[in-house]
């Protein structure tokens, strides 16, 4: 096995870190109309404070240099701004296998937010609401779901656990919201009460997925599709059957997969050929910070 990449040191840090200086740049000019967002703002700030401190000396040395508190702070960005350097290394695109090989060993549960941080992203003192009903979502996905809605534009949606359907009301609103033609199938042991244009709400148990979204069905439904497993119910079995009727830009994202692992990992032994992790979204806040935790696959 691939060991987690080393950080990024001396002169090999400097030229990383003044190249995605020169990326943020580009990007800000391009494709935000000259305005930075908190994060371009905050890296191209403290890459300015860092070109202040000596030629002749790595940062790593001038640091050293440094009162204590100052060498936390500058510490920690460069390990960050390292972190973030490797990641964008990798590529988008990359195989569950490699993700795992290549995870940084200095973060905890593999998340660049904390526990507490992703306990509170659903909300605190109230769920997340759509339509004025309860959106069990993570905010950093309330975000995610509407960017790849809109890249992928995908014909049919299937979604594994419905819970009170308003998730697939949701996606439904957004559909319409971006003029895509698209039909949602929600899949619950309980079928939801309400009706939503748009969806088709089926009554079944994924642990007998055949018998709830049968093969002749799945044949005649168009693609691009988005698979949205949230079900924790034979998470294997539902994306196993499912793929023998995936095509090339199919999307799967397997949300709350923290307890899915083993699961997920299984599928890819039996066809890593087939898909990457897209990192795009999965790092979008950073590194797995939303509820697919290595877990929003492409079909190649």
């Amino acid at each position: 096995m691939t060991s987690a990449p080393d950080l990024l040191r001396g002169d090999t840090l400097k030229q990383a870190v003044f190249a995605l200086q020169r990326d943020i740049e580009a990007k800000i000019d391009q494709r935000q109309s000259k305005i930075p967002t908190f994060c371009d703002f905050g890296v191209l700030e403290f890459i300015r404070i860092l070109r202040q401190f000596s030629d002749q000396l790595d940062w790593e040395e001038s640091i050293d240099c440094l009162e204590p508190e100052q060498q936390a702070y500058f510490g920690e960005g460069i390990e960050w701004l390292s972190r973030l350097i490797t990641r964008s290394q990798q590529g988008r695109f990359i195989s569950l296998k490699q993700r795992k090989n290549l995870a940084p060993a200095d973060l905890r549960f593999d998340r660049e937010i904390d526990y507490t941080q992703l306990m509170a992203s659903q909300g605190i003192n109230d769920c997340i609401q759509w339509r004025g009903k309860p959106l069990f979502k993570t905010i950093y996905d309330y975000n995610i779901y509407p960017m790849l809605l809109w890249n992928v534009r995908p014909r049919t949606i299937i979604e594994l656990g419905s819970g009170l359907g308003i998730s697939a009301q949701w996606y439904a609103d957004l559909l319409q919201l971006f003029d895509i033609e698209s039909q949602v199938y929600s899949v619950d042991i309980n079928r939801p009460e309400i009706s939503v244009q748009g969806v088709t709400f089926l009554e079944g148990d994924c642990r007998h997925i055949a018998q709830v979204l049968p093969n002749k069905l799945l044949a005649e439904l168009p693609h691009p599709w988005l698979v949205i497993e949230d079900a924790h119910e034979n998470t294997f079995g539902v994306l196993a059957h499912l793929h023998h009727h995936t095509q090339t830009g199919d999307y799967l994202f397997v949300e709350d997969s923290d307890s899915k692992q083993e699961a997920l990992i299984r599928f890819n032994d039996v066809y890593s050929a087939d898909y990457l992790l897209d990192t795009y979204y999965l790092d979008f806040f950073g590194r797995n910070t939303c509820s697919a935790y290595d877990s929003i696959f492409v079909r190649q």
